[in-house]
């Protein structure tokens, strides 16, 4: 499909729909006979979409991150919403500032009435940037949006499936000192918030993957799967970055996140995704059987090493031996690097 075409069914300008290429929003073809753009109906969709969420407000990086990983819509609709609340909040005290400062304002002012006057307004200090996260603009619901997105249904929910989400976010949403996921989600919150957008859509879309990847395992391929984590395990207690990087964000993410999925919200998670019972049912098998090797003569050494590198930073004890899994995973997906 040719560019005027295109511009014609998405209502997109020619001059926008090159920027949109150069800014890698979109990728069409290009024809070898003559160099011109080929676009699909894929590209006249993206297209729509992005026109549509620049009318929302939403910066081009934040489309991006949407049309590479459209499971994150809702988390980063979620952070615009919370954002515009914020600045409505804002422009509402500007307004009224400004209505202050009109009651009292004479015919003829001077400065020095002005600088009075300005000042008993309160005028408020600048707005947060849109592109600006901040660790209090997530709340619970955007944390399980992050956490359990691959595991979400594709398409509108089913009244059952709101039920079940409205269920998750009511259970784990309480603020209460006593409430039973309080803490495991204040961090995850302060690991999120130090995130970039790019880290994020990286990170959790590789986790989706090795979700879908361990629940497909038979009992020959989780055996098999233990064997590499084996091999990966030594690697990574070999690695100073790699102990380093473990040690930075154990009680902000590896713990809580161990915790929170093998906690009674597994019960719901199974009701939302089915196939999330046989990821679970493999990956407590796979870590069941690392762990019984660690504890014989044959992983005995592997065991010394955790334990010395490690030391105050796991616990393979709870969580169904769940931090093994974590351990061997994040290596190549992890965001950060120390």
């Amino acid at each position: 499909m040719r560019i005027q075409e295109v511009c014609r069914q998405t209502g997109v300008s020619k001059r926008n729909i090159h920027f949109y290429i150069k800014e890698g929003l979109i990728c069409p073809e290009t024809d070898s006979r003559n160099g011109y753009y080929d676009f699909s109906e894929s590209d006249c969709r993206s297209l729509v979409l992005i026109r549509r969420f620049r009318n929302l407000g939403l910066s081009l990086p934040v489309i991006r991150s949407i049309l590479n990983t459209p499971g994150s819509a809702g988390y980063y609709l979620r952070i615009h919403s919370n954002h515009l609340k914020k600045e409505i909040e804002h422009q509402q005290e500007i307004l009224s500032c400004l209505r202050a400062m009109q009651e009292h304002l004479p015919l003829n002012p001077d400065l020095d009435m002005l600088c009075a006057l300005s000042a008993q307004a309160g005028i408020p200090g600048k707005e947060i940037s849109p592109d600006t996260v901040v660790p209090d603009e997530y709340d619970n619901t955007m944390v399980n949006q992050i956490l359990l997105r691959g595991f979400l249904p594709e398409g509108e929910l089913t009244e059952y499936q709101k039920f079940i989400w409205e269920k998750i976010n009511s259970i784990t949403g309480s603020d209460s000192p006593s409430a039973p996921y309080r803490e495991d989600y204040a961090q995850i919150k302060q690991f999120l918030s130090s995130l970039t957008r790019e880290q994020t859509d990286s990170f959790f879309g590789k986790r989706d993957l090795h979700y879908r990847e361990v629940s497909g395992l038979d009992t020959s391929g989780y055996l098999r799967y233990v064997e590499e984590m084996k091999t990966s395990l030594r690697e990574n207690l070999e690695s100073a970055t790699w102990v380093n990087t473990w040690k930075s964000y154990y009680r902000t993410f590896f713990r809580p996140n161990a915790r929170i999925f093998d906690s009674e919200l597994n019960h719901l998670i199974i009701e939302l995704c089915p196939w999330f019972a046989s990821y679970l049912q493999n990956i407590h098998s796979i870590c069941s059987l690392l762990y019984q090797w660690l504890h014989t003569s044959g992983g005995s050494a592997l065991m010394d090493m955790l334990t010395a590198s490690l030391n105050g930073y796991m616990n393979l004890e709870h969580c169904h031996h769940g931090e093994l899994e974590a351990m061997v995973s994040f290596r190549n997906d992890f965001p950060f690097r120390v």
